[in-house]
Parts: structure tokens; sequence; C-alpha cells
């Protein structure tokens, strides 16, 4: 291999770790902290404003610092996510909800909208394990993505 090579696979693999060990870091930080702190209500998909402000201040440097790392081709995933308790017909709805609200607090707070999508997910979490009727479930989760 000449040396060209071997820079070439020095930055993919460097950059590829970047990308774990961010979404590594991203993986620590969700919406709520905990569902005793104001987080979404059964069948909600509005944030509390007055929480949102603290666990903004709290998260929105770090998240933007992050992705100020990565060019045009990469993205914020915003997850939103529901327990088993919520019916089965509003989950998507309350899951793309739940999704934007936190793209629209992240968006007041100087994130670019362009690096950012709210997504749904189709199926309950199992947060660290626990049950899926766990109210903790109701949360919304982040990774750094490479567009399609």
């Amino acid at each position: 291999m000449n040396w060209i090579t071997l820079l070439r696979l020095f930055f993919i693999f460097f950059f590829s770790s970047c990308l774990y060990l961010q979404n590594q870091s991203l993986g620590n930080i969700h919406y709520p902290e905990t569902p005793f702190f104001s987080g979404f209500l059964p069948g909600q998909s509005e944030v509390n404003k007055e929480y949102s402000l603290i666990w903004c201040k709290k998260f929105c440097p770090q998240i933007k610092a992050i992705l100020e790392n990565y060019s045009e081709e990469y993205f914020l995933e915003i997850r939103g996510k529901f327990d088993a308790t919520e019916l089965p017909i509003n989950r998507e709805r309350l899951s793309l909800g739940r999704a934007e609200s936190i793209q629209q607090l992240l968006l007041t707070h100087g994130i670019p909208e362009n690096k950012m999508k709210a997504i749904a997910d189709p199926e309950p979490d199992k947060y660290l394990g626990r049950d899926k009727f766990d109210p903790e479930n109701r949360t919304v989760r982040f990774r750094i993505r490479k567009k399609e």
C-alpha cells in the first residue's frame, strides 16, 4: 500500500470512530432525563415549557457542539419513543409529535433545521431493560446519521 491509501484508511477509521464516540455521547442525552422531571404525559407530545428550558440549558450546547463537527452529509436524528400503555392507533403520531417538539426546542436554541430530522419510532421502547410499560419509555433519543 502506498502512503495515500494508508492516509485515506486512517481518516476513514478516525472519522468512523469519532462518529461512534459522538453517538455514544448522544446516547446519554435524552428528553426528559427521567419521567419524573416533567416528561411527556401519557398520550401527549408537548414539552413542559419550564422543564424544557432547564433541559436545554444543560444539553443544547453539547448537542450543538457535536453537530458542528459534521458536514451537511450528516444530521441529528431525533427519535420519539412511547410506552406500551399508549393506544396503538396513536403511537406513531405521539412518537413523531414528541420528536418534532424537541426539534422545535432545539431550533429555538440555535441548532439549524437542516441539521435535524424528527423520526417516529414504530415500537415501544425498553429503556435499560425496563418493562415496555414503564413511563420512562416516553422519551426522545438522539444520534448522528449520514444522509442517504
